[in-house]
């Protein structure tokens, strides 16, 4: 009787010399010259209108607040679409706070010149059990401002003091137009 090893370990041997040279590759040849251009595909749709744009007022001063509500910065914005504008109005309120007496100082976002708006403000509230000293407050307002195509709009941070006395400084008014709300 003969042993019948010798068979499947040539099968084997064909099978592992057929795989080395289906992966063996050489070095690659050179590329052809390039084809003629395809045909022209059909135009896009037409994108949105200018859909952002902002304008921005900086001003570094000391403005001294009184009970009149008071214009601290403005910008005038053209609304080139349908849209919105992102209004923020920062800076920083100073209380000159004297003991025994409220300090309350009050900031705006509005689109009326002197005016105020209670659904956007901030303020400085120093109680009168503070001590005698000055007193500052960073401070931020945000608001979204609906507007049309083509309308003029002028934003103000107005501010003013309620009691007490007291400055605003380093204020600045941006206005970030978007033509969409998510």
């Amino acid at each position: 009787m003969k042993n019948r090893t010798d068979q499947p370990l040539v099968a084997l041997g064909l099978l592992s010399l057929a795989l080395m040279v289906a992966t063996c590759k050489g070095d690659q040849g050179s590329t052809g010259p390039m084809g003629d251009p395809g045909a022209t595909g059909p135009t896009g749709p037409t994108g949105p209108a200018s859909s952002s744009g902002f304008d921005e007022q900086t001003v570094t001063t000391f403005t001294t607040l009184t009970t009149a509500t008071t214009n601290i910065a403005s910008v005038t914005v053209v609304a080139p679409t349908s849209g919105f504008f992102i209004v923020t109005g920062n800076g920083v309120l100073y209380g000159n706070n004297t003991s025994g007496t409220r300090t309350l100082l009050r900031a705006f976002l509005t689109t009326s010149s002197g005016g105020q708006d209670f659904n956007n403000l901030t303020f400085q509230d120093i109680p009168a059990t503070a001590p005698t000293g000055l007193y500052g407050s960073p401070f931020s307002i945000t608001r979204v401002f609906s507007v049309t195509a083509g309308s003029t709009t002028t934003f103000y941070l107005t501010a003013d003091v309620a009691s007490g006395a007291g400055q605003i400084a380093r204020h600045n008014l941006t206005a970030i137009f978007v033509n969409t709300r998510l």
